[in-house]
């Protein structure tokens, strides 16, 4: 009897993070329409993380949530070790699971070669999150185009097929192990909306992953020791949960040329993209001129795309609140190293410093 499965497959830059970081953090998920679910991810050892377990190891994640293994883990997983998957997962039955990772949207290819969802014996709706595209490379120029040494013309060029969303979900289709794909036009927030598909509330957590300001995306940009290469991406979430810096908008760098290139490019699969979409996900994205219209990009404030000299404002601003983040992680720091010490000579000392070391995260 196959395992039913949502398999959510991305795409990067359209939620993923905070969806896989509700997941993680609370992976056990009650559903009075559709029963129980649970969150696990596949590991290219052939261990399954689940439950309390992957919530514990969440609670150390550098990232702030757990996915399944990638592309490589995909192709690489071995027969021994998709067995031991297997069986690990008959546990699940009776209910169903939920699977997540962000990178395997354009991956579809390497699910036909390897029949992983048949081999694990999994039953998959599939669900895609997409978002318009000139939006998409604005937001990916920043995740990885900036850091690759590429202009941005050149990058958008060599990156194009990567927002095919029709083409994505009609491979999606054709995977052995899935029998229908959900495809789902990113709202502001994309935990009600996934937890609506469950028949379920979403939890209330603070967001991760936001866009990092333009103040440090440039002093990246100025100091490539920071920001070595287009995945080197620990020290955003660092940022992110020590520097009180607020959110603004992410810069803005996609000139009107290239807004409506990229809107030319995908005229034709976003006009076949409508008859995949539901009812009430079509009417979204029909009324959205940010799919169609180049116009609807002229209000932007363009700025350059490389390398650009510090703004005094900026950079003092972004100074204090270095300051303060070091003040408060050297606070933490010397009360967690007396509670240890307090721990160490405790009967239960083990227990003890393992929710010392949760708290200080």
């Amino acid at each position: 009897m196959s395992i039913k499965c949502i398999l959510h497959v991305g795409m990067p830059k359209c939620g993923s993070s905070a969806l896989q970081s509700a997941l993680s953090s609370a992976p056990v998920i009650s559903s009075a329409e559709h029963g129980r679910f649970n969150y696990v991810a596949l590991r290219s050892n052939g261990i399954l993380l689940a439950g309390s377990e992957l919530s514990s190891q969440n609670s150390y994640s550098a990232a702030g949530y757990i996915p399944s293994f990638g592309a490589r883990g995909v192709q690489e997983l071995s027969s021994l070790k998709a067995s031991r998957l297997k069986s690990l997962l008959g546990r699940y039955r009776s209910e169903s699971i939920i699977l997540s990772n962000e990178g395997w949207g354009n991956r579809h290819d390497i699910f036909v070669d390897t029949r992983l969802l048949e081999r694990l014996g999994l039953d998959c709706h599939i669900v895609i999150y997409i978002r318009p595209q000139v939006g998409w490379y604005n937001s990916a120029w920043w995740q990885w185009g900036a850091w690759t040494g590429k202009p941005l013309e050149e990058w958008v060029s060599a990156n194009l097929d990567k927002t095919r969303w029709a083409k994505v979900v009609r491979a999606w289709e054709q995977v052995p192990g899935v029998n229908r794909v959900t495809v789902r036009v990113l709202p502001s927030d994309i935990l009600p909306d996934f937890y609506a598909l469950l028949g379920t509330d979403s939890p209330k957590l603070d967001k991760i992953n936001l866009s990092l300001p333009g103040s440090v995306l440039r002093i990246f940009q100025r100091h490539q020791g920071l920001r070595k290469n287009a995945h080197d991406s620990a020290i955003d979430f660092s940022i992110g949960r020590h520097l009180k810096i607020g959110r603004s908008p992410t810069p803005w760098v996609i000139p009107q040329g290239i807004v409506k290139s990229i809107i030319d490019s995908n005229l034709n699969g976003n006009q076949e993209l409508i008859h995949l979409l539901d009812p009430d996900q079509r009417l979204l994205f029909e009324r959205d001129a940010a799919w169609w219209d180049a116009d609807s990009y002229s209000d932007k404030m363009l700025e350059e795309a490389g390398m650009i000299a510090p703004v005094v404002g900026d950079s003092d601003r972004l100074a204090a609140a270095a300051l303060e983040g070091l003040a408060d992680l050297d606070h933490k720091y010397r009360a967690l190293v007396k509670e240890l010490e307090l721990a160490k000579r405790s009967q239960f000392g083990g227990s003890s410093i393992k929710k010392l070391l949760s708290r200080f995260r």
